[in-house]
Protein backbone atom coordinates (compact mmCIF):
# COMPACT_ATOMS: atom_id res chain seq x y z
CA UNK A 1 0.00 0.00 0.00
CA UNK A 2 1.51 3.56 -1.29
CA UNK A 3 0.63 5.94 1.78
CA UNK A 4 0.07 10.17 0.39
CA UNK A 5 -0.14 12.91 1.67
CA UNK A 6 -3.31 13.93 -0.18
CA UNK A 7 -4.55 10.30 -1.03
CA UNK A 8 -7.94 11.68 -2.42
CA UNK A 9 -9.15 14.01 -4.88
CA UNK A 10 -11.08 17.05 -4.50
CA UNK A 11 -13.33 19.90 -6.95
CA UNK A 12 -13.69 23.09 -5.13
CA UNK A 13 -16.37 25.51 -6.83
CA UNK A 14 -17.64 28.64 -6.02
CA UNK A 15 -20.94 30.26 -6.82
CA UNK A 16 -20.74 33.50 -8.57
CA UNK A 17 -23.45 35.91 -9.70
CA UNK A 18 -23.34 38.50 -12.11
CA UNK A 19 -25.55 40.60 -13.98
CA UNK A 20 -26.53 39.98 -17.78
CA UNK A 21 -27.45 42.51 -20.22
CA UNK A 22 -30.93 42.85 -19.45
CA UNK A 23 -30.34 43.55 -15.75
CA UNK A 24 -31.07 39.51 -14.57
CA UNK A 25 -29.00 38.09 -12.02
CA UNK A 26 -27.18 35.00 -13.76
CA UNK A 27 -25.79 32.41 -10.86
CA UNK A 28 -23.31 29.87 -11.97
CA UNK A 29 -20.73 27.50 -10.00
CA UNK A 30 -17.17 28.25 -11.29
CA UNK A 31 -14.65 25.19 -10.75
CA UNK A 32 -11.85 26.72 -8.80
CA UNK A 33 -9.36 23.83 -7.95
CA UNK A 34 -9.29 19.98 -9.09
CA UNK A 35 -6.76 17.90 -7.27
CA UNK A 36 -5.22 16.22 -4.15
CA UNK A 37 -7.16 16.61 -0.76
CA UNK A 38 -6.96 14.53 2.14
CA UNK A 39 -9.63 14.98 5.30
CA UNK A 40 -10.21 14.26 8.77
CA UNK A 41 -13.13 14.43 11.52
CA UNK A 42 -12.76 17.33 13.81
CA UNK A 43 -15.41 16.78 15.82
CA UNK A 44 -17.48 13.45 17.26
CA UNK A 45 -20.71 12.58 14.87
CA UNK A 46 -24.11 13.78 15.23
CA UNK A 47 -26.95 11.08 14.63
CA UNK A 48 -26.18 8.47 12.16
CA UNK A 49 -24.28 10.31 9.97
CA UNK A 50 -21.64 13.02 9.92
CA UNK A 51 -24.04 16.15 8.88
CA UNK A 52 -23.56 18.45 11.62
CA UNK A 53 -19.47 17.66 12.22
CA UNK A 54 -16.60 19.52 11.63
CA UNK A 55 -13.72 18.66 9.60
CA UNK A 56 -10.38 19.22 8.65
CA UNK A 57 -9.46 19.32 4.72
CA UNK A 58 -5.59 19.61 3.63
CA UNK A 59 -4.45 20.70 0.52
CA UNK A 60 -1.48 21.63 -1.31
CA UNK A 61 -1.47 25.47 -2.03
CA UNK A 62 -1.24 25.50 -5.89
CA UNK A 63 -1.34 27.89 -9.07
CA UNK A 64 -3.53 28.53 -11.65
CA UNK A 65 -2.52 28.82 -15.03
CA UNK A 66 -2.23 32.47 -14.89
CA UNK A 67 0.58 32.43 -12.15
CA UNK A 68 -2.05 32.76 -9.26
CA UNK A 69 -2.36 30.76 -5.81
CA UNK A 70 -5.31 28.73 -5.61
CA UNK A 71 -7.09 30.12 -2.37
CA UNK A 72 -10.25 28.52 -1.55
CA UNK A 73 -12.98 31.15 0.26
CA UNK A 74 -15.54 31.07 2.89
CA UNK A 75 -18.74 29.12 1.70
CA UNK A 76 -16.82 27.67 -1.26
CA UNK A 77 -18.36 23.87 -2.25
CA UNK A 78 -15.88 20.97 -2.02
CA UNK A 79 -16.75 17.74 -3.50
CA UNK A 80 -14.14 14.80 -2.43
CA UNK A 81 -14.07 11.49 -3.66
CA UNK A 82 -13.57 8.65 -1.03
CA UNK A 83 -12.46 5.52 -2.73
CA UNK A 84 -15.57 5.97 -4.92
CA UNK A 85 -18.23 8.12 -2.86
CA UNK A 86 -18.74 11.32 -3.22
CA UNK A 87 -18.58 13.73 0.40
CA UNK A 88 -20.11 17.23 -0.23
CA UNK A 89 -18.47 19.78 2.21
CA UNK A 90 -18.64 23.98 2.52
CA UNK A 91 -16.10 25.56 3.62
CA UNK A 92 -16.29 27.57 7.01
CA UNK A 93 -12.24 29.18 6.97
CA UNK A 94 -8.61 28.76 5.73
CA UNK A 95 -5.37 29.05 6.88
CA UNK A 96 -2.43 29.12 4.59
CA UNK A 97 0.91 27.48 5.46
CA UNK A 98 4.28 29.26 4.29
CA UNK A 99 5.32 25.39 3.71
CA UNK A 100 3.03 24.89 0.90
CA UNK A 101 -0.08 23.91 1.71
CA UNK A 102 -3.87 25.12 2.77
CA UNK A 103 -5.74 24.03 5.88
CA UNK A 104 -9.63 24.36 5.21
CA UNK A 105 -12.31 23.89 8.16
CA UNK A 106 -15.72 22.61 6.61
CA UNK A 107 -18.85 21.12 7.70
CA UNK A 108 -21.91 19.43 5.91
CA UNK A 109 -25.49 19.48 5.55
CA UNK A 110 -25.14 22.86 6.61
CA UNK A 111 -25.70 25.19 3.35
Amino acid sequence: MIIKEFPYQGVITRKTSTEDEVGDTVTENIEIYNGDMDYTLLTPESGQTAQTAIYTISMPLTKDTEGKYIIPKKDDIIVLNEYGTNITFIIQNYMVSQLGGITITASRGQW
